[in-house]
């Protein structure tokens, strides 16, 4: 629903068009006693009141470091909804497997200690990301349990 800076179309034309459908499956899924988690890639703050209060979404995943933290992110809305995922793609491409160890960690006794936080990656794992790299990221996960 987003990219780097805003929403793809105003925010108006997804409460319109787009966010009525979320909030039919929302339903759908509270219906059958499951939490509807919401998948968006970009900018979407300008509708974050929308999706919790009116859509009802129950948890939200893909997190860019360049838009908004995940850590910045939960401390905002952890009191509303879960916060899925968060290892920066970026990151996760770049950076050396202890440094994403390092920030798995982090990212774990941060956002993991407040609750309503699942770690995983900011979005789907693409094939640029190095297979140690990943590993990395699950095996520190599995430590810290």
């Amino acid at each position: 629903m987003g990219f780097r800076s805003n929403t793809l179309i105003s925010p108006a034309d997804l409460r319109q068009y787009i966010l009525p459908w979320h909030k039919r499956f929302a339903s759908m899924a509270h219906e059958k006693g499951l939490p509807y988690f919401l998948h968006s890639c970009g900018n979407i703050e300008k509708i974050m009141d929308d999706l919790i209060n009116d859509v009802s979404i129950d948890g939200k995943h893909s997190f860019e470091d360049a838009i908004i933290p995940v850590n910045e992110f939960q401390e905002k809305y952890s009191d509303r909804i879960a916060c899925l995922g968060g290892m920066d793609m970026n990151f996760l491409a770049s950076s050396s497997p202890e440094e994403i160890r390092q920030r798995t960690r982090w990212l774990i006794e941060t956002c993991g200690v407040r609750g309503r936080y699942a770690i995983g990656s900011g979005n789907s794992i693409p094939n640029y990301i190095p297979v140690d790299n990943y590993l990395a990221m699950v095996d520190e996960a599995l430590e810290c349990q």
